[in-house]
């Protein structure tokens, strides 16, 4: 239990919302995502800044995870809209 994060035994997570709809120049808080691929999207793809809870229950399945690079600029956009 000492690995898992302090919220891992809570029954929400928050989740943020992923898009293949990118356009130019990218809105405030969006980021595109490096290794969309690694991640198991199937098109090059942006995190907006929209955050949502949900019930852990509620979710069947993991499709992918970020790599390491994604999650610390995802990381840096919470920061910078969070403040």
């Amino acid at each position: 239990m000492a690995d898992q994060p302090r919220h891992a035994h809570k029954p929400d997570v928050i989740l943020a919302a992923i898009t293949s709809q990118i356009h130019t120049p990218l809105e405030y808080g969006e980021i595109l995502l490096y290794d969309w691929q690694s991640a198991g999207l199937l098109k090059p793809s942006l995190l907006k800044p929209v955050l949502f809870t949900a019930e852990k229950m509620m979710l069947t399945k993991t499709l992918g995870a970020l790599s390491v690079r994604d999650q610390q600029v995802l990381q840096q956009m919470l920061r910078q809209i969070l403040g």
